[in-house]
């Protein structure tokens, strides 16, 4: 599954997310979604996420995702 995100390059927001963002010492990762799209140029701010987790850690993942937008628009 893949989602846009209001992030203008997600793959710059994934490593704000790696490097500079935590919450309580905990950040998420996610795979930046332009790799699985055929045509150049989609999924620019999309992200794609696999429902592997607990239920509990998908929604603790959710969370820090919104956090980090939050912080990565602000910067």
């Amino acid at each position: 599954m893949t989602c846009k995100l209001p992030v203008d390059d997600i793959e710059s927001f994934l490593m704000f997310m790696l490097k500079e963002f935590d919450d309580n010492g905990e950040t998420a990762m996610f795979a930046p979604a332009p790799g699985f799209y055929a045509t150049k140029g989609l999924g620019g701010n999309e992200m794609r996420i696999a429902y592997v987790l607990s239920p509990d850690k998908m929604r603790r993942a959710c969370e820090l995702i919104k956090m980090g937008v939050a912080a990565y628009n602000a910067k």
